[in-house]
Formats: C-alpha cells, sequence, structure tokens
C-alpha cells in the first residue's frame, strides 16, 4: 500500500480511496451503499430504479454512488425534531 492510499470503514466493510479524493466523494459499489444507508441491496436497487437515489452507471450493470450525494439524501430525511415542545415533560 502507498502513502497514497487509504481506507475508509463502513459498516464494518473497508474502502479504497485515493488520498487525493476527499472522503465524502468516495465511489460506493451498491453493497457499499446500500450498508452505508443500512438497508439491504435490493432496496438500494428499488430506489434507484424509482429515481429516489442518484447514482452513475459504468457499463451495463454496475452502478456507483457518490458518499457525498448519500449523505445529502440522508441529510434531506430529516423528520420531527424539538420545535415548540420546550416545557413538555
Amino acid at each position: 500500500m502507498s502513502n497514497r492510499d487509504h481506507f475508509v470503514s463502513i459498516s464494518g466493510r473497508s474502502i479504497n480511496a485515493d488520498s487525493s479524493l476527499k472522503t465524502e466523494n468516495a465511489w460506493l459499489t451498491t453493497e457499499q451503499a446500500a450498508a452505508y444507508l443500512g438497508i439491504s441491496s435490493g432496496t438500494l436497487r428499488n430506489m434507484t430504479s424509482n429515481g429516489q437515489v442518484p447514482y452513475y452507471k459504468l457499463g451495463p450493470r454496475r452502478n456507483r454512488y457518490r458518499m457525498c450525494e448519500l449523505n445529502e439524501l440522508l441529510l434531506s430525511q430529516k423528520r420531527g425534531g424539538f420545535h415548540g415542545n420546550k416545557g413538555r415533560p
């Protein structure tokens, strides 16, 4: 392993990423992206087909996902909160 290589751990799996790229710009396989999102690969494939998750096509059967776009997706799904609930037990 050279000094330029580093690894990012996602759900117990290591992803090799070039250090010239920031971690949030890492490219993930379907399995890695599903693990990162905490869903099954099949659910991710369905969400990809339905246009709910951005992806990039590499060849006829290879989808890749950018970690920064998955982060944006997760942050856009925020629900609830404590606004206006002050004083409640």
